[in-house]
């Protein structure tokens, strides 16, 4: 066999090969179309996703170059798909413009974020919420953080705890630019003395 028809002879043998290897892809790629197609008319809420899972997850908004607010969780896990962000043990912290901090934790927290999936425009909180603002302990199970309007706010009964004053209510709303809580319904206070000096 001379040198032409040995290089023709591998020349076809690889043109062969490769023809089988993407007759077989075409044909996998085809199936998996028709499974996944099948899955969605069948069960639309399984169509896959894409989801990432991140340890150690945090994001800070910062503007003129001092924080805002910032979350920090041991765990999340981003879906694409739905522009959001689940965090577990979240740590929410808002810086204010006199030095003071409000910081919420929760069990966990849904993080949405904007059409281009760059700015926290809504935060879900649940579980066991504990939002601190100086000597003062506000708890409740749920609460949400409108990024646009800056507030937070609560449709649950909420348990008020500082110095000298206990409250109950039902639901409350948080400017936080202002620094204002307000109770929506049901309060009962309970203020008591300070200790003598």
């Amino acid at each position: 066999m001379s040198r032409g028809q040995l290089r023709f002879a591998i020349m076809f043998v690889v043109l062969v090969l490769l023809m089988g290897v993407g007759y077989r892809l075409m044909v996998t790629l085809r199936t998996q179309a028709q499974v996944t197609k099948k899955i969605r008319e069948i069960a639309p809420d399984l169509a896959v996703t894409t989801e990432q899972r991140m340890q150690g997850f945090r994001r800070t908004k910062v503007r003129d170059g001092k924080k805002v607010w910032e979350i920090v969780a041991r765990r999340a896990r981003y879906s694409q798909d739905r522009q959001e962000v689940i965090v577990e043990g979240p740590e929410f912290s808002f810086y204010l413009k006199d030095g003071e901090m409000i910081a919420l934790k929760s069990e966990e927290a849904r993080v949405y974020l904007d059409s281009e999936g760059q700015e926290v425009s809504r935060v879900e909180l649940k579980g066991n919420l504990e939002m601190r603002v100086g000597d003062f302990s506000i708890k409740t199970q749920t609460a949400t953080f409108e990024s646009t309007r800056n507030t937070i706010v609560s449709d649950g009964t909420v348990q008020i705890d500082g110095p000298g004053l206990s409250a109950v209510g039902l639901g409350y709303s948080v400017d936080v630019a202002e620094k204002r809580l307000t109770l929506n319904a049901d309060v009962q206070t309970t203020i008591s003395k300070g200790e003598p000096s």
